[in-house]
């Protein structure tokens, strides 16, 4: 994100240090926010776009840093940042979010629920093509880190997941128009819902 890319370069020191208590403590598949002080789950209902803000933050500080040791060398809660940055990633995959409908089965649904998705208009729920966007986005920044660390068969699998995601997004959530189009979001029922329809 451009708050942790911009606050990474003014101090990252103290970037570096919230990162590690926010995801020391934090527990952001069932929460909304974290508790810096008491590093433990804050509560709140769980927010759909919380896997991709964890991951900007880690994104923008390591660009920003390229600090290899908080990468590869400081575990949090028994696993690398390097391999928390391809379990968010691949967060999708899990069956929770399995669309019920087989054709879907490349987009997450994220559920129906309109406050789990805070900015958006009630009905732009279950498989908005911002998350899925952002999930081919993640996939193939894991899969540069991968190429970059010589694990050229890991890239090739996230690049693949990631190609079914962006096909997906593009023949089963976009509706051509007039003026250029715009996108929707499958329902549990194969029904598409769009802004202009919604």
């Amino acid at each position: 994100s451009v708050y942790a890319t911009l606050q990474s370069l003014l101090d990252p020191v103290w970037m570096r240090g919230f990162l590690l208590s926010a995801l020391g403590g934090g527990k952001f598949d069932n929460n909304l926010f974290v508790d810096l002080l008491a590093n433990e789950p804050g509560g709140g209902y769980w927010y759909a776009f919380n896997t991709v803000s964890v991951f900007w933050m880690l994104e923008g500080y390591l660009s920003v840093t390229n600090d290899r040791e908080l990468l590869y060398d400081m575990p949090i809660n028994g696993e690398s940042v390097s391999e928390l940055l391809e379990r968010l990633a691949t967060n999708w995959t899990d069956p929770r979010w399995s669309s019920t409908s087989p054709e879907h089965k490349w987009l997450a649904d994220y559920g129906g629920t309109a406050d789990n998705f805070l900015e958006c208009i009630p009905t732009y729920v279950h498989t908005p093509a911002a998350l899925q966007a952002q999930n081919v986005h993640m996939l193939r920044s894991v899969a540069r880190l991968r190429e970059a660390e010589q694990y050229i068969s890991a890239a090739a699998r996230l690049r693949e997941l990631s190609d079914h995601v962006a096909g997906s997004i593009k023949s089963q959530l976009y509706v051509a128009g007039p003026d250029g189009g715009f996108f929707g979001t499958v329902y549990p029922n194969c029904s598409l819902a769009t802004p202009a329809l919604s």
